[in-house]
């Protein structure tokens, strides 16, 4: 097995080449090192099967859409990861074979509800699963604490000694697995064992801004934009609704149209649920049907689990010319701690 950190030693984050015979996949690419990756292949005589994002990344603008393209080999994410360019989505438990060797998807949630991790016989790549910013960091668009906790208890029943390579550690010193988890709940809990993690908030509200609104973006629509062009619509410019302003407006003479731009798993998930003839309009899928929300006479809603997908939503319906467009602001989750009503199924 051949396994290599991708990116200089100056980066904000960390690539792996994992290979064996003459095969290859590359984990986590950065647009801006696509030809350092590219070379790294030809020099070592490699044929590219896959490429992986681990999640869907809010801090850098991801290279793998583009080197999927450019290579032909399919870009591979969580089955829901909200990206239309996905080619091959993974569920827990399957395996991606590089020659002769098995890799592991283990379904990883927390950091993100579309994080996954590659297990390899003597270590894992946990993507932001354990890293700095694990719990928070991400925007308020995927955190979970409780998903967290799940997954730490997951990683705790996995063999202690595994080496641990993150997005955002250093992989020239990779850490044990019982070293990474302890020092991911000390950060995120009191340290005291996986429970501890119940002082971490349900709802992550750290606003998605700047440059990190901008690559979760391009990230989302597969691509490689890297700033907002002048005179576009940023998330500073979306209306936001409490949810009792849209119970409100769902009353009046001109109600709007709610849309909930989650997965269809999350929006049929009876755990949370979803507001009340809320239509369904995956994140992935909106380019392509958001022109069917033109000419509503009480305008449009977004809604997601919390509200960054559903910013992000709304700025691409008023790029395609939709004027009156709001976010219901917290999300589902605000709207169900309210105690308003929610439908299941």
């Amino acid at each position: 097995m051949i396994f290599i950190s991708l990116n200089p030693p100056n980066a904000q984050s960390w690539s792996y080449l994992i290979a064996d015979g003459q095969e290859a996949i590359v984990v986590d690419p950065v647009q801006e090192y696509l030809e350092r990756y590219e070379s790294e292949l030809r020099q070592r005589r490699l044929r590219l099967v896959a490429v992986v994002d681990t999640h869907t990344h809010a801090d850098y603008v991801s290279g793998a859409a583009e080197l999927s393209r450019r290579s032909g080999a399919p870009l591979v994410m969580h089955h829901q990861a909200p990206r239309a360019c996905v080619q091959k989505r993974v569920r827990d438990g399957d395996e991606l074979m590089v020659g002769a060797l098995r890799v592991k998807v283990l379904s990883t949630p927390g950091h993100t509800y579309d994080s996954i991790s590659l297990w390899l016989p003597d270590r894992i790549l946990t993507g932001d699963a354990l890293d700095q910013g694990a719990m928070g960091h991400s925007g308020e668009s995927c955190s979970n604490a409780e998903a967290w906790q799940e997954t730490v208890q997951r990683f705790e029943r996995l063999e202690p000694t595994l080496s641990v390579y993150g997005t955002h550690v250093d992989p020239s010193r990779p850490r044990v697995l019982m070293l990474a988890l302890a020092q991911a709940l000390q950060r995120h809990g009191d340290g005291g064992g996986s429970k501890s993690t119940s002082r971490v908030g349900n709802d992550f509200r750290q606003p998605t801004e700047g440059r990190s609104f901008d690559a979760l973006r391009s990230n989302l629509a597969c691509a490689a934009v890297e700033s907002r062009p002048a005179g576009d619509v940023g998330q500073e410019a979306v209306r936001r609704l409490s949810p009792s302003e849209l119970v409100e407006a769902l009353r009046s003479e001109r109600a709007p149209q709610v849309i909930d731009v989650r997965s269809e798993d999350e929006y049929h998930d009876a755990t949370l649920g979803r507001v009340p003839g809320a239509l369904l309009l995956p994140l992935e899928h909106l380019e392509a049907q958001g022109e069917s929300l033109r000419g509503r006479p009480g305008g449009v809603v977004v809604s997601c689990r919390t509200t960054a997908r559903a910013v992000l939503a709304a700025s691409v319906l008023q790029r395609q010319g939709l004027t009156d467009v709001s976010v219901l602001e917290g999300g589902v989750l605000a709207w169900k701690a309210e105690g308003h009503p929610v439908e299941l199924g």
